[in-house]
């Protein structure tokens, strides 16, 4: 059977060709990530000290958070308040200084307490630290619930100190109010010009395996975020890092007798290392699981943060991820 070659048939091939083309081309930028373009009006980014050549300048970045100094035992800072040199930026970003302190609630009670000195040491510390820096960022982190209202009083003294700074606060995420919680969402607001809700380490070092923040997990602590921050001071967090689980753990007590049977069935000898005593190594197959995020993953919590109609996001932190993903990213206000 013949069949004719008829300008409108090939006006119809000429059409499906066009189509098949477009398609591909759609399907290599979605690839590259070229098919997911994310607007914020802010885009926030964690640089860790020492970690300076991880940015390239190419990140689409209204604030750059610089992480960071801590606090010594007599509430003065430790660590340089030297404004880092950064490459160059179409739109230059603001910088803050991160002061933090991790995991030593009773030393951080004592810096709130009014009656203590050391607590108008540390706020002149950190005003005298700002000069050289946009902002400030506030990171205590682990504070006893019984310190919010110590909290509260600190970080609106702090306030009053550096009036001309952007002064923000990171804050654990919450997934509901709770009646005795250091942090109050909506306290805070009322004193700090953002929030940054750190919406990660819903599984952490010494927890169960899990991912540092599932999609669900994040619409949840979107949810109740969105209810007690007002929209201009929200700042939600992402994680670009992962973390990794042994199956088992390994480090344990040993019966001799259990020593010696392994020291039987392995056919290794033990050592000998002089007053510390004998030992022995072994090898063991250990399976680790490791919960991280991608392009993919990272895109989904930019579209549910924005579905709550966030329009600031702070990554933790620049170096961790894929490069691929600023990109994706466009500021559209500052």
């Amino acid at each position: 059977m013949k069949i004719a070659i008829t300008r409108p048939l090939i006006l119809l091939y000429a059409a499906l060709l066009i189509s098949l083309s477009l398609h591909c081309s759609w399907e290599a930028a979605q690839r590259r990530g070229g098919a997911h373009r994310f607007f914020f009006n802010e885009v926030w980014g964690y640089l860790m000290k020492g970690e300076e050549k991880a940015i390239t300048g190419r990140e689409p970045l209204t604030d750059l958070l610089y992480f960071g100094v801590t606090v010594n035992m007599s509430g003065r800072i430790v660590g340089s308040c030297t404004r880092p040199a950064l490459p160059s930026f179409t739109v230059k970003p603001r910088v803050h200084l991160v002061v933090y302190k991790q995991s030593d609630p009773s030393f951080l009670h004592f810096c709130l307490n009014k009656k203590q000195p050391i607590r108008a040491v540390l706020i002149d510390d950190i005003a005298a630290c700002s000069a050289r820096f946009d902002g400030i960022q506030i990171d205590f982190e682990s504070l006893k619930p019984d310190d919010g209202l110590a909290f509260l009083d600190f970080m609106s003294d702090l306030r009053k100190k550096i009036p001309d700074k952007l002064l923000s606060v990171a804050v654990p995420a919450r997934l509901k109010k709770s009646e005795n919680d250091a942090y109050d969402y909506s306290a805070l607001s009322g004193i700090v010009d953002k929030i940054v809700v750190m919406a990660y380490d819903q599984h952490w070092r010494t927890s169960r395996p899990g991912p540092v923040a599932a999609l669900s997990w994040c619409d949840t602590v979107a949810d109740y975020a969105t209810d007690t921050v007002p929209p201009d001071k929200l700042v939600m967090g992402l994680p670009l890092y992962g973390r990794a689980w042994p199956a088992a753990d390994l480090n344990r007590a040993m019966k001799y007798s259990q020593i010696n049977e392994k020291l039987k069935r392995s056919g290794i000898k033990h050592k000998q290392f002089g007053e510390k005593g004998p030992y022995m190594e072994y090898t063991q197959q250990v399976t680790v699981k490791v919960f991280y995020e991608n392009v993919n993953s990272i895109h989904a919590k930019l579209r549910l943060y924005k579905s709550y109609g966030i329009q600031r996001v702070a990554f933790w932190r620049i170096g961790q991820g894929p490069n691929e993903l600023w990109d994706t990213l466009n500021i559209t206000s500052r």
